[in-house]
């Protein structure tokens, strides 16, 4: 069933009316829907609307709400703090994180970020992929999309989370065993480093700032694939785990 995100203007009683081109377009071109077909939508917050629609135009689809419900998690927060890395490939971190449940992506800067920062078209493609994403997995939720930060202030502002920092740079606790001692219900930070890994620097500051240096193996993984392997050993935690 075609899954729509919607903004809350959208709806109004029982009826939501869509305006907006690019979603008219993924309707009527891409997924070919017509009236009397069932769809769902999702206001990105957790709330999901099922209905059918019941008029289809070029300008307007208005689809009548059958029911509708929240959908929660009982998983702590997850956020990822990934460095920039060349677009195409932070575009496709942002999807997969997405996919694997992320709460947030707070992209950094570190000392060895080596493309520029982005600006605010960049940020707002990468919310256009989240959103994409959460759409095509099943989420009823969008990851907040921030504005990137230097790593210092970055690691300075995490505030009630359990924070680990996978580098090859020194030897670290296994990114299983730190998962595993991990209060339940704590919000976790990861950070993922740019190519050249982390700084001596960097690592040591993050240390202060309680943040644990861990391991994702000996092999050296690319920003994009350590951040999918992070996230990937967060989703297969047992229920009740942090």
């Amino acid at each position: 069933m075609p899954r729509i995100l919607i903004s809350p203007t959208d709806l109004s009683d029982s009826l939501i009316t869509l305006h907006d081109r690019d979603t008219l377009h993924h309707l009527t071109h891409v997924l070919r829907v017509k009236a009397g077909a069932s769809v769902e939508c999702f206001d990105g917050q957790g709330t999901v609307y099922a209905g059918t629609v019941v008029s289809r135009g070029q300008a307007m689809v208005t689809i009548q709400v059958e029911r509708q419900w929240r959908e929660t998690s009982d998983a702590a927060a997850v956020v990822l703090l990934p460095a920039l890395i060349r677009p195409e490939r932070f575009d496709w971190m942002v999807e997969k994180a997405t996919e694997l449940g992320v709460s947030a992506v707070r992209p950094i800067i570190t000392a060895r970020t080596t493309v520029r920062a982005a600006g605010p078209g960049r940020i707002a493609r990468w919310r256009r992929i989240a959103q994409s994403a959460a759409a095509q997995c099943g989420r009823a939720t969008v990851p907040a999309i921030e504005a990137p930060k230097r790593f210092k202030e970055a690691a300075s502002s995490l505030q009630g989370a359990s924070a680990c920092l996978p580098t090859l740079a020194e030897r670290g606790l296994p990114l299983s065993a730190f998962l595993a001692g991990c209060r339940p219900q704590m919000p976790l930070a990861i950070f993922i480093g740019p190519e050249g890994d982390f700084s001596p620097e960097e690592i040591a500051l993050a240390t202060t700032h309680g943040i644990t240096p861990v391991s994702l193996g000996r092999l050296t993984l690319r920003a994009e694939t350590a951040a999918v392997a992070a996230l990937s050993l967060v989703q297969a935690r047992p229920e009740g785990a942090a």
